[in-house]
């Protein structure tokens, strides 16, 4: 009897756990559903996610397009080109003729290149680009020398008095080969004078100014300057070793270049080698250079 009722009492007790063991595995499979609906909703978030961003970032690329086209158009539309030179901050001059033809030498000129920041003033008007002569006293010479080579056929410019210096009128003298061909009177009172030159088939010009009246610092400009062309060129350079096909047997105060010695010398602002050169200390010593031809040649 008494082990009957210890086998119904285990039978109970088991009986009784089977719906706690039940309940357990119904809770654990419900956490394990909802587990998988959680990850399932965090990965359909962050998918939904980053298509929203993509979405985005395109919608972010168009906008910043549409805007840098609009603001392009807009610069386009709203530009509008001056009518004169006068609404431009430019300097007046024409810049680069200097680069065409500038003087190979200068005496008591300044040069002014565009390339620096120096500049001078006519009228009122700044310039970047010209020379300016200056007269300290009446004789003192204030010139530029050019080489053209004959390839030119006209140089104009304007000249004029630069500002805050002295209100005294000048004189511009024009030499062709050397000689004076024109004397042009440039008054201090005018604004600026225009002048056209014509250089046809001129080798050698010569810009002088100098004034009529004993008065210090006067300084005239030239600028504005434009050069036409010819179409001619230069005659050609004859060999360099020429001066090694008859050498003079004697010299007095006389130099020979020569090419091979990595020498030269410069005329008229170009370079040759292979030269003679003659020097003069002073008028009463002589110069010169003898050479014996054998009668080998026609002219020299």
């Amino acid at each position: 009897m008494k082990k009957l009722f210890t086998l119904l009492l285990a039978i109970t007790v088991s009986l009784t756990a089977i719906p706690v063991y039940a309940t357990e595995l119904e809770v654990l499979e419900t956490n394990v559903a909802e587990k998988t609906v959680h990850e399932t909703t965090e990965i359909v978030e962050e998918s939904v996610c980053e298509e929203t961003e993509n979405v985005s970032l395109e919608t972010l690329v168009e906008n910043l397009e549409e805007t840098e086209s609009l603001s392009l158009e807009t610069e386009i539309e709203t530009y509008v080109e001056p009518e004169t030179l006068d609404e431009i901050e430019v300097n007046a001059s024409k810049p680069g003729w200097m680069s065409v033809c500038k003087p190979y030498q200068y005496t008591s000129t300044t040069e002014y290149l565009p390339t620096g920041t120096a500049s001078f003033k006519v009228a009122g008007k700044e310039y970047f680009e010209g020379y300016v002569f200056y007269n300290w006293y009446q004789y003192q010479p204030s010139q530029v020398l050019y080489n053209l080579k004959g390839e030119y056929s006209k140089f104009s410019f304007d000249i004029g008095r630069v500002d805050g210096t002295s209100n005294a009128s000048t004189n511009l003298y024009i030499y062709k080969e050397g000689l004076l061909d024109e004397k042009i009177t440039i008054s201090a009172s005018s604004l600026s004078t225009h002048i056209e030159i014509d250089v046809t088939g001129v080798d050698s010009l010569k810009l002088y100014v100098d004034h009529d009246v004993h008065v210090y610092d006067v300084y005239y400009a030239l600028f504005n300057g434009e050069w036409t062309k010819s179409g001619a060129t230069a005659p050609a350079v004859v060999k360099d070793s020429w001066i090694k096909d008859c050498l003079p047997y004697d010299t007095v105060s006389t130099d020979l270049i020569y090419k091979s010695d990595n020498e030269a010398v410069v005329v008229g602002g170009d370079s040759y080698s292979d030269a003679i050169r003659f020097y003069m200390w002073n008028g009463a010593r002589p110069v010169s250079a003898a050479f014996n031809l054998e009668k080998s040649y026609k002219s020299f």
